[in-house]
């Protein structure tokens, strides 16, 4: 889930194309990415597909996970 927030938020920041945020910015960032949690990767079937956000937030491994 980490791998899939770094790189889906580093495409949106790159989509609004702030100052500052050039090539060399862009790319350094995702060396960043590679180092601190790998390649981006879409599962096993490669389905690119978003992930199902209100899935994940009330699986019950979260609910036990956030209640204590």
């Amino acid at each position: 889930m980490r791998r899939q927030c770094g790189y889906g938020l580093l495409y949106e920041l790159s989509k609004k194309n702030p100052k500052g945020m050039d090539d060399a910015y862009l790319l350094d960032r995702i060396a960043h990415l590679l180092h601190a949690i790998g390649p981006v990767s879409f599962g096993d079937d490669n389905n690119c597909e978003p992930s199902d956000v209100l899935k994940h937030l009330t699986s019950d491994y979260l609910k036990r996970k956030l209640a204590g």
